[in-house]
């Protein structure tokens, strides 16, 4: 073998140096990052979009047989919709006979309202704004109107009965008055009579006979006088005695239709209540959407099925509202995690490429644990916005509430990459001359 066979080749010389070299500036530079580059420190946690506020459940207060069903599972409903109608637990018949009932008690009350007041004919246009046939008002106002006159008719009757007995005694007290008149100047002409006659029966130009019979007749006028005195008194007395019989008249009856009143009232208020809760409960039996969203869980799919009283009919998840991340935070990092601290998330129901990473901030985290009732895992809840003006920049599809998210929690410190590997080491170390 000759020499220049066992020299080393330049060429393999200078590949080793390169060798080396690209070694050395590859794990230098590795080095140097890993030294100096800053890396930020979080927490990742996993959760689904879900809606800022809850599920509104739709649940009926009676229950009741389903006659109608207008709406699926996952449809789309705006509010108001009809979603499902019951049977009424109460005939439109019993609602007819309340709606009369109420309608005849307010007639009842504008009568005896209008003979309370002394009005000619009761105002009956209240009834127009019932919901009643016209053929059922028509009877009711009848009715109403001929009590009314017959009512009226029988006080006016009794008061003008006691009108003319009023007339008739003052009528007697004029003729009681011309009758003393006329006695007293009859008996003032007598007794002037009888003097004259005393003075001629003195001279001897009269007998006593005549003046015996002066004095009778003057003693007669007297006693006319005196009669006919007491006789008016006594129609005076009759005058006054009909006035105050004619008042309590009046009063009797005022009281008496104030009392009918009262009690009309009553059972017109009575009525009116129970119509409005028929109405009510007949009105629950449309069941329409409280808001607008999408139909989720619904118990029932066909007609005919049995709701209990409180039971429920289905979900609507708003559609509206603003979309958030619920996201589950280990307990070991809950140290790590406070509202307001950044956070990138990733919708994993869709690829990288298709949706960046969204922007959005912890807005709460919960008080105390929660556990999954399936697999008994324990974990916080934290509810993490996502950026609005973000997610639509960066997003060409619909974000739907149940989408799997993945998130990290930025803790707003970083650290290098050399940090997170020396750590360990040395944290062993200290333990172990701590030991030591």
């Amino acid at each position: 073998m000759s020499a220049s066979s066992l020299s080393p080749s330049p060429l393999s010389d200078r590949s080793i140096r390169i060798s080396a070299i690209v070694c050395a500036v590859g794990f230098g530079g590795f080095f140097l990052w890993s030294a100096l580059a800053k890396l930020d420190e979080g927490v990742t946690a996993s959760g689904v979009l879900v809606v800022q506020s809850d599920r509104k459940q739709v649940q009926h207060l009676e229950g009741g047989i389903i006659r109608e069903l207008h709406v699926r599972e996952g449809e789309t409903v705006v509010e108001g919709d009809v979603l499902v109608v019951l049977e009424p637990l109460q005939s439109e018949t019993a609602r007819d006979e309340i709606a009369q009932e109420m309608a005849a008690n307010l007639a009842a009350v504008l009568r005896l309202t209008a003979l309370k007041t002394g009005e000619a004919t009761p105002n009956f246009s209240r009834i127009d704004n019932l919901a009643i046939g016209q053929s059922v008002r028509t009877e009711i106002v009848a009715s109403q109107l001929a009590l009314f006159n017959q009512q009226r008719a029988a006080q006016q009757a009794r008061l003008d009965l006691l009108t003319q007995q009023e007339a008739t005694l003052s009528g007697r007290v004029r003729e009681l008055s011309n009758q003393l008149a006329a006695t007293r100047r009859a008996l003032e002409a007598a007794r002037e009579d009888l003097v004259l006659r005393q003075q001629l029966l003195e001279e001897r130009l009269e007998t006593a006979g005549n003046v015996s019979a002066i004095r009778r007749e003057v003693a007669r006028l007297e006693a006319d006088y005196s009669r006919l005195r007491g006789e008016q008194s006594e129609a005076r007395e009759s005058i006054q005695t009909v006035a105050r019989e004619k008042a309590q008249t009046e009063a009797d009856f005022q009281e008496g239709i104030g009392g009918q009143l009262v009690e009309a009232q009553g059972l017109y208020l009575a009525a009116r209540e129970r119509l409005s809760a028929l109405d009510d409960r007949l009105a629950r039996t449309v069941v329409r959407a409280p808001e607008s969203g999408i139909v989720l869980n619904l118990e029932y799919s066909t007609v005919g099925g049995v709701l209990s009283p409180g039971g429920m009919l289905m979900e609507i998840v708003p559609v509206t509202d603003n979309l958030v991340a619920s996201v589950r935070v280990m307990p070991t990092d809950r140290d790590a995690v406070e509202p307001g601290q950044e956070v990138r998330a990733k919708l994993t129901a869709y690829k990288s490429f298709l949706v960046p990473d969204l922007a959005g901030e912890v807005m709460k985290v919960s008080a105390d644990l929660k556990q999954d009732e399936a697999t008994g895992a324990v974990y916080y809840e934290a509810e993490v916005r996502l950026d609005a003006s973000d997610v639509e920049a960066k997003t060409r599809f619909d974000l739907l509430p149940g989408m799997p998210v993945e998130t990290f929690i930025a803790s707003g410190t970083s650290r290098t990459f050399l940090d997170y590997v020396l750590e360990p080491i040395f944290s062993t170390f200290q333990r172990g001359t701590r030991m030591s």
